[in-house]
C-alpha cells in the first residue's frame, strides 16, 4: 500500500512542476536573451496585428516586467514581441526604448528596487519624457494591441 502512496505523491509533484529547457530569468535582460532560452511558450503568434496609429510609439519608452515562470507572461510577452515587430515592419516605427526585467516568484531580483510598484506580472509600463502614461497589468482589458493603442492615444 505504501508504494501506492509513493506513486500518487510522485504524480502530484510532477503535475506541479513546469519543465522548461531555459532557466528562470531575473534582472534586466535583452529580448535576445529571452528568445535564446528556447522556452516552449516563446511561440510564433498567429495574430498578425500592428498598431493602427503607430507614430506616437516613437516617443515612448516601455518597461516590461515579466516572469519566465508565469503563465500570463507566457501568453502576453510573445504577443507584445509580435506587436512591436509587426508595427516596425508596417510603419517603420519603434519605441524609443524597451527594457525587459525578469522577476522571480516574489516579484523581485537581487538589487531590484520596486520604484514602479509592480504587484502583478506581466506589467507593461509606458513612459513619455520619463513620466508614466499608462500600463497593462497582468491581463489586457481587450488585447495587447488594443490596450497599447489606447495608452498611446491617452484613452485608457
Amino acid at each position: 500500500m505504501t508504494s501506492g502512496y509513493w506513486v500518487w505523491g510522485a504524480l502530484l509533484l510532477m503535475g506541479n512542476t513546469q519543465a522548461s529547457p531555459g532557466t528562470d530569468l531575473t534582472g534586466e535582460v535583452s529580448r535576445t536573451t529571452i528568445e535564446k532560452q528556447s522556452y516552449p511558450w516563446m511561440k510564433e503568434v498567429f495574430e498578425h496585428v500592428a498598431l493602427e496609429s503607430p507614430k506616437s510609439l516613437s516617443n515612448v519608452d516601455v518597461e516590461v516586467y515579466f516572469g519566465s515562470w508565469c503563465g500570463d507572461s507566457h501568453e502576453y510577452l510573445p504577443q507584445f514581441f509580435s506587436l512591436i515587430d509587426r508595427t516596425a515592419k508596417k510603419a517603420g516605427v519603434h519605441p524609443k526604448s524597451i527594457k525587459y526585467f525578469g522577476l522571480d516568484r516574489k516579484k523581485t531580483y537581487e538589487g531590484y528596487s520596486n520604484t514602479r510598484s509592480i504587484e502583478r506580472i506581466p506589467t507593461f509600463v509606458f513612459l513619455k519624457d520619463g513620466r508614466e502614461i499608462g500600463r497593462i497589468v497582468e491581463t489586457p482589458r481587450v488585447s495587447i494591441a488594443a490596450d497599447t493603442q489606447a495608452i498611446l492615444n491617452h484613452r485608457r
